[in-house]
């Protein structure tokens, strides 16, 4: 195989609306050839949508895909002790398929919300060389596109087949995700110290991850991403 190619076109544009803000925006469009597809033409694999599998297939660079959409995002520099970052994505990303047909790829969620805001707060005079933080982020995502398990076929052969006539036409339901981070951070003469501790999914909200077909049981099940997750840590900067 040679390497996949791609050319990018990118129109953006970008506003200081004050010393302190921001705003941004970019129009894309992404070409992607030489791009691995099956040389079997009733297939319908590209290596676009490959996250942890690999093929067994045999493979050429015949492949095309398109990536486009708008960008915007507003953002406030730290000011007055406080930062925010909103942006927003809509867009679309397709596939050839090696049957000769355009299909949306896996990753084609056509919308993302990120939120991240930040405040600090410096303690007293006597101890002003201390700084406790506050950090949020939400992300707000459409679901990950997925072929539907066909379930009579998958009960046959005893192991998960797909229906390929609608390939990656369902979506998962949409990803949201909250994490939140507190620190102290102390500033030395030399160096840094920040002791934090990070809540990644602080909601606790069940993502699902996509689906797969049980054969002990005969069902199509659903498989979830990372659930509530404290992290602790420490770091010291010179």
């Amino acid at each position: 195989l040679g390497m996949s190619k791609s050319h990018h076109f990118v129109l953006g544009y970008d506003w200081n609306v004050t010393d302190h803000s921001r705003i941004k925006t970019e129009l894309y469009y992404q070409s992607l050839f030489n791009i691995p597809i099956s040389k079997d033409k009733t297939s319908t694999y590209s290596v676009l949508n490959s996250v942890w599998d690999y093929s067994t297939e045999a493979l050429v660079n015949k492949g095309l895909g398109k990536n486009y959409g708008i960008d915007f995002t507003y953002e406030q520099f730290m000011y007055k002790d406080l930062y925010y970052i909103v942006s927003a994505s809509l867009f679309e990303s397709k596939y050839k398929a090696p049957d000769n047909q355009w299909y949306n790829t896996r990753f084609n969620t056509n919308y993302s919300t990120v939120l991240t805001l930040g405040k600090e707060w410096t303690l007293s005079e006597k101890r002003k060389r201390r700084v406790i933080g506050v950090n949020i982020k939400s992300i707000y995502v459409g679901g990950f596109r997925y072929t539907p398990i066909d379930l009579p076929a998958s009960i046959v052969a005893g192991e998960t087949q797909y229906m390929n006539s609608k390939t990656f036409e369902n979506r998962n339901p949409d990803y949201w995700r909250v994490d939140i981070r507190f620190s102290l951070k102390r500033n030395y003469t030399k160096a840094t110290g920040t002791i934090a501790i990070d809540i990644q999914n602080a909601t606790n909200h069940k993502n699902i991850g996509g689906q797969y077909y049980d054969s002990k049981t005969g069902e199509i099940k659903y498989w979830y991403q990372m659930p509530i997750i404290p992290v602790l840590s420490y770091r010291l900067e010179f």
